[in-house]
């Protein structure tokens, strides 16, 4: 999961075999609508924000990470000191998630992307599953 904050975006993606994305395909658009719906578990909550503040952490050590981070900001003139996100974070509150999820994550909002070589012949399939998803609540 990546998000670009300030275009209001997040991007999910998934690597999977196609004989597997009909059960994945589903199963990722149920998670999504259950982000929708109701906050996340206090232990996933407190595991989320450990492993967030890991990453960032260690993100200062891989110089493409940096370069990426920086890069960004100057490309968008956007500019965030690492000081501002841990405040951004730290101001979270897992009871707050679907209500800031509801909007980022509504089904007229979302566009689905299918890359690989056989894409274009799953292509229907796809298709059939997002048709579907209306199921999924």
């Amino acid at each position: 999961i990546s998000s670009f904050s300030d275009a209001g975006a997040l991007e999910v993606s998934t690597a999977v075999s196609p004989e597997n994305l009909g059960r994945v395909f589903p199963a990722l658009l149920g998670e999504l609508e259950t982000l929708r719906r109701e906050p996340p578990a206090e232990e996933e909550w407190r595991r989320l924000l450990i492993r967030w503040r890991a990453s960032l952490v260690s993100s200062l050590d891989r110089p493409g990470d940096l370069q990426e981070r920086y890069a960004a900001d100057l490309l968008f003139n956007a500019v965030e000191p690492l000081s501002d996100t841990w405040t951004a974070v730290a101001a979270l509150d897992r009871a707050s998630m679907p209500g800031a999820a509801h909007g980022i994550l509504d089904p007229a909002n979302l566009a689905v992307v299918l890359v690989g070589p056989d894409a274009r012949s799953r292509l229907e399939e796809v298709k059939q599953l997002w048709d579907r998803r209306e199921a999924l609540r």
